[in-house]
């Protein structure tokens, strides 16, 4: 795996922004446009939007965050309290999950978004990962990460190095802020 933080990745598969607009309350509003490679039309995606006009749903726990995650179709998924992981979970297209004010947190394990798209990912504490926060591999393209914080996540293997946000080769219109 490679990490975003300890090689240099392609300008045209990462790029990392230092100009946004906090968002300060804790209802979703999906009314600020993307910028930059998440907000390009290819591979059969127009922009990155990814659970707008989906369900909306609240998980205040693992067994309830697992399945909105997992679930087909477009959903915003709020995140209301610790979430607690004990491992790497697999995040279906069509999905925005956001942090409701300072409260969303995940703990323990992490996301990981191989093959999917139309992904993002808002207001989120990602804390003491037994490997990296968020895998975006495989294919995964059109993936949005903003306004998250990173704590204790650590990549996979021998040796423990910090791998907050993991972008391999093969991402596309990928965005991080």
């Amino acid at each position: 795996m490679r990490s975003l933080f300890n090689e240099k990745m392609p300008a045209a598969l990462v790029c990392v922004c230092a100009l946004f607009t906090a968002q300060t309350n804790s209802a979703y509003s999906q009314s600020e446009a993307l910028e930059g490679w998440a907000s390009v039309d290819s591979l059969g995606q127009n922009g990155t939007t990814g659970g707008a006009g989906g369900t909306l749903v609240t998980g205040t726990n693992a067994t309830e965050f697992l399945s909105y995650v997992q679930r087909l179709g477009p959903h915003v998924i709020r995140v209301d309290g610790t979430i607690t992981l004990t491992s790497m979970v697999n995040v279906q297209s069509h999905k925005t999950l956001v942090g409701v004010g300072s409260n969303g947190v995940i703990t323990g394990g992490g996301l990981n978004l191989e093959r999917v798209s139309n992904i993002i990912i808002r207001n989120l504490l990602f804390q003491n990962s037994v490997d990296d926060a968020i895998n975006i591999q495989d294919q995964a393209h059109h993936i949005w990460v903003e306004h998250c914080d990173f704590t204790g996540a650590f990549a996979s293997g021998e040796t423990k190095i910090p791998a907050q946000l993991f972008v391999d080769q093969t991402g596309n219109s990928v965005e991080a802020r």
